[in-house]
Formats: structure tokens, sequence, C-alpha cells
């Protein structure tokens, strides 16, 4: 095992000396302890980011037919676009 020397504020270490005298448990297992955690909650992040799929745009698929890809000109689709909104 590996030892650092980090700088704590003195909040921290009044909330570790409480915690400490309160659990019983001396602060550097403490620290370890969360240090610790953190490594496993940065691993389930990481993992879970990794593991997302690629974005697939499906969505788009619902818009093919409103510009022709060979021409490059607007379809008659939305031509009465206001009546499909205004009908009440």
């Amino acid at each position: 095992m590996k030892t650092y020397q980090i700088p704590l504020n003195p909040q921290s270490m009044a909330s570790l000396d409480e915690l400490e005298h309160i659990l019983r448990i001396p602060k550097v297992e403490i620290i370890q302890k969360a240090i610790a955690q953190l490594k496993k909650n940065i691993e389930v992040f990481s993992l879970k980011k990794a593991q997302s799929p690629q974005p697939t745009y499906k969505h788009f698929n619902n818009l093919i037919g409103f510009i022709d890809l060979k021409t490059k000109q607007k379809t008659t689709y939305a031509r009465h676009v206001d009546e499909i909104y205004n009908t009440n």
C-alpha cells in the first residue's frame, strides 16, 4: 500500500474527527473506505458509459420522403400542414 499526503480543509477534518469518535474507526480507515467506494462508483459509471449503445437515429426514418434525396426538392407532404394542426 502506498501513502499519500493530501491537503484537507479544516471542516473536513472536523467532520472526520466526529465520525472517528462516533464510529470508533481511525480516520485513515474512513478515508480509505471512502476512496474505495468512490473508485467503485467511478467503475460503475464508466462501465455503464462504455456499454451504452450508439444512437440509432430511428426517429429520422419517419422523415424519409419529406425531401427527395435525388432532386433535393421538398415534397408536397407538408404543403397543407396548417390544415393538420388547425382542425378543431
